[in-house]
């Protein structure tokens, strides 16, 4: 696949491949001005997945912003696996799966067998049509539980599903959505030098735990509640902090417990380090009066 196509669908092993050919290493995408578009698009994607839904047209790609099109892709992908957030994850693959999805009804067939055959798909042309056989028929509806959906009101001859370019093209939809919610590889799991939160100095023995992390759409901010483990002294608690990138953290000032003398810090508790520390999960309340 040539770049023009690979902007347009940046999930494909091609664009991988691509990344790689380029000689792009993660460090370089994250941090060199060079990408600095590239992660403005990916950072852009990723806010847009939480605070405008699924609906996801995209203009025209101009060929000088194509390679930042593409890297956009492995960008915003790195904020939400870094951030580890199912809700977040979920909601970025399908709006991605259907911008992908309007992209396709707008291209040829060869296309569409093309990105079908990348995602182990048994895709194939059928008067006019396609077809596709039962398997993958039944693996990638197996959440729509619409009657029109069911194998048993499907045209079936010799293992194969026939059906309208349409319908091919939906069910294309969610064979991407599937595959980009798929944990990230390789290449997103090395990622020493990224972290989200980076103590002011370096401390010996200190050990960063994100416990708690997700994005509030009305502050439009990330937030993150970790636990910063001193292992030789004699204290452990809980930090908080926010961004509004997620990749620049501030550490508020809170107020609330007193460390070396000053309560200015992050810090929202503390306790002996022999005490259990309980682990913590923290949700976003959809109606803030039962918080």
């Amino acid at each position: 696949m040539e770049l023009a196509a690979l902007a347009k669908y940046p999930f494909v092993q091609e664009a991988s491949a691509f990344i790689r050919a380029e000689q792009v290493t993660l460090e370089e995408l994250l941090s060199e001005p060079a990408y600095a578009r590239a992660r403005a698009i990916g950072r852009a994607r990723v806010l847009e997945a939480l605070e405008k839904g699924p609906d996801a047209k995209r203009v025209a790609i101009a060929t000088a912003d194509q390679l930042s099109q593409l890297l956009a892709y492995p960008v915003a992908r790195i904020l939400v696996s870094v951030l580890e957030d199912t809700y977040l994850i979920r909601r970025f693959a399908l709006r991605e799966a259907i911008a992908a999805e309007n992209l396709l009804d707008q291209d040829s067939d060869d296309a569409i067998l093309h990105i079908a055959a990348q995602l182990s798909m048994d895709l194939r042309r059928e008067d006019g049509g396609f077809r596709i056989h039962f398997s993958d028929f039944l693996r990638f509806t197996s959440t729509m539980r619409d009657t029109p959906w069911k194998l048993i009101n499907q045209p079936v001859q010799r293992g194969y599903v026939r059906m309208r370019r349409e319908k091919a093209l939906r069910v294309m939809r969610n064979a991407i959505q599937r595959h980009i919610e798929a944990p990230a590889g390789v290449a997103f799991k090395e990622l020493p030098a990224f972290e989200p939160v980076r103590p002011e100095a370096p401390v010996p023995g200190v050990q960063l735990d994100a416990q708690s992390s997700l994005y509030d759409p009305e502050e439009k901010v990330f937030k993150i509640w970790y636990l910063p483990r001193v292992w030789k002294s004699n204290y452990q608690g809980w930090c908080y902090a926010v961004s509004r990138d997620g990749y620049t953290w501030e550490k508020p000032d809170l107020g609330l417990y007193e460390y070396n003398g000053s309560k200015k810090n992050n810090i929202l508790n503390c306790i002996a380090m022999a005490s259990t520390l309980p682990t913590n999960c923290i949700s976003l309340s959809p109606r803030p009066s039962l918080a």
